[in-house]
């Protein structure tokens, strides 16, 4: 039985995870697909011609598995609903490691526009040449100066983003690279255009360079942006019953106006004195299940809080779409009120 319980909390607790890299991995192998054949292709019959070839598919199987690791460790803080206090949210580990792998994002796209600069300006070659005479071919100089823009992309980011929640901050910052990504590549592509115009060999250029690494952040970032937009409204009702500073659980006092633990201003308290009374006077009390007023029948929404009986006693998640599960999908805690989701699926 122990052992059953603790596979069903793994379940519970990395089903989500898993199943949305799954996802990612099948996305950022097919967008891998789909336009680094354009990008590298010299003519149209390239395009087709690539599908064709196995050892291009072997090549965007490595990279979609290589973006997926990389979506992965950024994603990880979110693998579950978080009780940390918004303004310690920063202080986590896990996230300051999300937002150093966004430091590496940042360094690619400037080094990318960087290269694309030095290609328009007509000095790309010739401080490749130079870079060809160091030793290590350059990397002895490059290697440093990317170095060094990585810790000060991600120090900088790190210290200047807003405190917020988990899926908030790394969301915010996720849409704004992959807006940033997009920009990038509109820019750069003309540049590309003109440079195939003037030269035979494009593949060794500064803009042929920097827009395979600017579409490739935004292939990597596209995936947590549209991930943590869709969490963030998953996990709405779970954050809606604790308080926004200290994450006090505020299911047993929703009608106070300010939170016991931290004194912090409640403001869902006019939503739960507004929704535990019908416009014809009746009284809801602690009846949080029943889908309209006993006295006028009329419709009653409680959308903006959890109900309390049918809510997961660790984490708060909504359980009434399986009132059935052993676990807590969002958790992994079992849910120990299944009299009372009987109890309340059978009087609605």
């Amino acid at each position: 039985m122990a052992g059953m319980a603790l596979r069903g909390r793994f379940r519970g607790r990395w089903r989500l995870y898993l199943r949305a890299l799954g996802l990612l991995f099948l996305g950022n192998t097919a967008l891998f697909a789909m336009t680094h054949p354009v990008i590298m292709a010299e003519k149209p019959a390239d395009v087709m011609s690539a599908f064709v070839n196995g050892g291009f598919w072997l090549y965007v199987l490595i990279f979609g598995g290589a973006a997926t690791v990389f979506q992965g460790v950024y994603l990880f803080p979110v693998r579950r609903p978080a009780l940390t206090p918004r303004r310690d949210t920063k202080r986590r580990w896990s996230i300051r490691i999300s937002l150093c792998v966004a430091g590496v994002s940042v360094t690619v796209l400037t080094s990318a526009a960087a290269l694309a600069g030095m290609e328009v300006l007509r000095v790309y070659e010739p401080w490749m040449e130079w870079l060809s005479g160091t030793p290590m071919d350059g990397w002895l100089v490059v290697g440093p100066v990317l170095v060094l823009q990585w810790l000060i992309f991600g120090i900088l980011i790190v210290f200047f983003v807003r405190p917020a929640r988990r899926e908030t901050l790394l969301g915010r910052v996720a849409s704004a690279i992959f807006l940033g990504t997009s920009l990038e590549v509109l820019a750069i592509i003309p540049l590309e255009v003109l440079v195939r115009r003037r030269t035979d060999c494009y593949c060794a250029t500064g803009t042929f360079l920097a827009l395979l690494g600017s579409s490739t952040v935004g292939i990597i970032f596209l995936g947590p942006t549209v991930v943590l937009a869709l969490l963030s409204r998953r996990r709405r009702r779970f954050y809606g019953c604790r308080c926004d500073v200290c994450r006090h659980d505020m299911r047993a006092c929703m009608d106070v106006d300010q939170c016991p633990a931290c004194g912090s201003g409640w403001s869902a308290a006019a939503l739960y004195s507004s929704d535990s009374t019908c416009a014809c006077g009746h009284e809801f009390g602690s009846d949080v299940v029943s889908p309209s007023c006993p006295a006028c029948s009329a419709t009653r929404f409680v959308d903006p809080l959890i109900p309390q009986m049918l809510a997961c006693a660790a984490c708060g998640y909504d359980m009434r779409g399986d009132l059935t599960a052993p676990v807590c999908p969002e958790c992994g805690e079992a849910w120990a009120d299944q009299s009372a989701a009987d109890s309340a699926s059978s009087s609605s």
